[in-house]
């Protein structure tokens, strides 16, 4: 009777042992290179531990990497490069994502080894000072303001070794608003320009995760500002033109500037990013106001060694699309940027500054290539 039990213990033991021992995870490992999914033949699995490859239970290339693991801890290796490691605690299923990680640009796709992106982008834009005009005993309201207007932004950037990122921009923006009045035969005509163009050149230091990335750097930027405001004073009936007078000033300037950016991905296939920096431009500011009253003319000028702020921001959506073999952006969002103290807006110059500020939607389309 002993004996029974003793050798029913031993076969109970020799079932429950090989089953412990076998208790495995079915873990399904998705690679993905910004929104494309990683080739399975590319993944390999190591042992932490032991340093040994787990071979995948299918060698199928379609679909994802397929593991039978016991509990460890294991690294997850794309195209010979350690991407990211995880550990098994328990048997059943597990889905494993991991992404080759870094970064083209802000609105770029993360992406391994060095590569360029290079984009295009236009926008609309709105004027946010209402008091554009700061001289006395008139209201702004009955000027002519440059209030909307458009910009656009050709950039390049390159990625090395998926932690640095140097890019190259050069932005520009255009606004106008004009104005016309007749009263007791007399037509008031108005017109207000502002033209900008700015350059930068920025590196970053990034930061990447699973599905985030944070770059902080700086660098360089240049800017050159113009404003213009015509007026005129016709007779109706004959056509003449008694009073003309044109202002323009204007403000260039070099200097240093820090900025950030960070991206997260939302939901499947895209992704939310922001970015922002400051300027601080040493330079010029120049104004000249010319009169011509019914032939008489004259004319001021004066200039002086300036500094000013350029602060600026950008948040949106992209998504990246495969075409061809070469991956495209399409992306879109809001900006904002503000010169402070960039112009004098004084009718007679007298040194009274102001700002230029504007904001308004993006779109773009990107395209990169390496990696």
């Amino acid at each position: 009777m002993q004996l029974n039990r003793f050798l029913a213990a031993l076969v109970l033991a020799g079932a429950l042992i090989p089953a412990a021992a076998g208790a495995v995870t079915t873990t399904t490992v998705v690679a993905t290179d910004g929104q494309q999914a990683v080739p399975r033949s590319s993944v390999q699995l190591f042992d932490t531990a032991t340093g040994a490859e787990v071979k995948q239970e299918d060698e199928d290339d379609d679909g994802p990497a397929v593991f039978l693991l016991p509990q460890g801890s294991y690294r997850v290796v794309i195209n010979g490069t350690p991407i990211e490691e995880f550990t098994v605690t328990g048997e059943g299923t597990r889905t494993v994502t991991v992404s080759v990680g870094g970064a083209a640009t802000a609105t770029g796709a993360a992406h391994g080894g060095p590569e360029i992106y290079v984009g295009i982008e236009g926008s609309f834009l709105w004027h946010l000072d209402d008091e554009f005009y700061a001289f006395s005993g008139v209201d702004p309201d009955d000027l002519a303001q440059p209030d909307r207007g458009f910009g656009g932004r050709l950039f390049a950037a390159g990625e090395f070794d998926e932690r640095y990122l140097a890019r190259a921009a050069l932005s520009g923006a255009w606004l106008s608003g004009d104005l016309r009045e007749e009263s007791s035969g007399l037509i008031s005509e108005e017109e207000a320009r502002i033209d900008a163009l700015w350059a930068t050149l920025d590196f970053f230091r990034l930061w990447v995760g699973r599905d985030w990335l944070l770059g902080l750097g700086g660098g360089l930027e240049y800017a050159d500002l113009r404003h213009r405001f015509d007026s005129s004073l016709t007779d109706e009936m004959s056509g003449t033109t008694f009073i003309e007078v044109r202002q323009e000033s204007g403000f260039w300037g070099i200097g240093p500037r820090v900025g950030g950016m960070v991206e997260h991905e939302l939901f499947s296939g895209v992704r939310g990013f922001a970015e922002g920096g400051v300027g601080y431009l040493f330079g010029d500011r120049e104004t000249a106001v010319r009169f011509d009253i019914s032939g008489s003319e004259a004319e001021r000028q004066e200039s002086s060694g300036e500094r000013l702020l350029h602060f600026s921001a950008r948040v949106g959506l992209r998504r990246e699309f495969d075409l061809n073999g070469l991956d495209f952006t399409l992306f879109g969002g809001w900006q904002f940027d503000q010169f402070n103290d960039a112009f004098n807006l004084e009718f007679l110059p007298n040194d009274v500054p102001g700002d230029v500020q504007f904001h308004g939607p993006f779109v773009g389309v990107g395209v990169r290539w390496g990696g």
